[in-house]
């Protein structure tokens, strides 16, 4: 089990603690920027919903700026709570010498689970996405056009690809990563497999010195997810859209061929 720093660090977070003269009682929490509310009753049992109210965490992060749960989790000798929103993620110290029960409604409309986890140390990682769907559905807005770039100065290789037609994943090992949106800070939706066939949407953007591209990945495409190792998580229930790099690191020129 972790230990705390110092008890000046608990008492910031007071807040979490669990009130056990009251068998009902419950204290919530939210982090900021997103509208959710953990709440931790007297049973050790966590839910979330909207709240308005707000409670300072111990730390912030922006998922995808170099930041991952692992090294979150590192950086705090206590037990903590983190949780994710899309690239949000809020931690919080949990009080020592207790045990908590992490529970999710999957029956709410603000968000859904993505992966919950008790680990063996005392920590909760509790991650989610905003919206109805556990992958990021995209639905294209008709008023708004796609700024589309014609040079990318910084880009190692030319574009080969064409807007309107099929691809391929065709890196030799590496899975091609879908982000929310066109720069390497945006949100991981999924990362699909060699040989994957997908469309080209839409574009390309130049952004972080690569060429993106609107994809759209077909009802049940196997994918996984980065920080799940290489095995698969799961088929997507429906043809969704998001953004992917056309290219290229040190061992593969292009991800997308046509």
């Amino acid at each position: 089990m972790k230990n705390s720093k110092s008890a000046g660090l608990l008492s910031v977070v007071a807040a979490l603690l669990i009130i056990g003269c009251q068998p009902e009682a419950e204290i919530g929490f939210q982090p900021p920027i997103v509208p959710v509310r953990v709440s931790i009753n007297s049973s050790g049992e966590l839910k979330v919903g909207f709240s308005g109210q707000i409670v300072t965490p111990i730390g912030t992060f922006d998922v995808g700026g170099g930041a991952t749960i692992w090294s979150m989790r590192k950086q705090y000798d206590q037990k903590v709570l983190i949780v994710r929103v899309d690239d949000k993620a809020v931690v919080y110290a949990l009080e020592e010498e207790k045990e908590f029960k992490v529970t999710f409604d999957d029956g709410n409309t603000l968000y859904k689970k993505v992966d919950l986890k008790h680990e063996s140390d005392g920590d909760i990682v509790l991650e989610l996405e905003s919206g109805a769907p556990s992958v990021i559905y995209y639905t294209a807005d008709p008023g708004v056009s796609l700024v589309k770039d014609s040079s990318c100065p910084g880009a190692k290789y030319p574009t080969r690809l064409e807007a309107g037609r099929d691809a391929t994943v065709c890196t030799k090992d590496d899975r091609l990563i879908i982000r929310k949106a066109s720069n390497m800070a945006a949100a991981e939706l999924m990362s699909i497999y060699p040989g994957t066939a997908i469309k080209i949407v839409d574009g390309p953007v130049c952004s972080n010195d690569f060429w993106w591209w609107k994809v759209k990945i077909y009802q049940g495409t196997l994918y996984g997810l980065q920080d799940k190792g290489f095995d698969p998580v799961g088929t997507t229930k429906k043809d969704f859209s998001g953004w992917a790099r056309e290219g290229w690191d040190n061992i593969d020129a292009y991800f997308l061929c046509q």
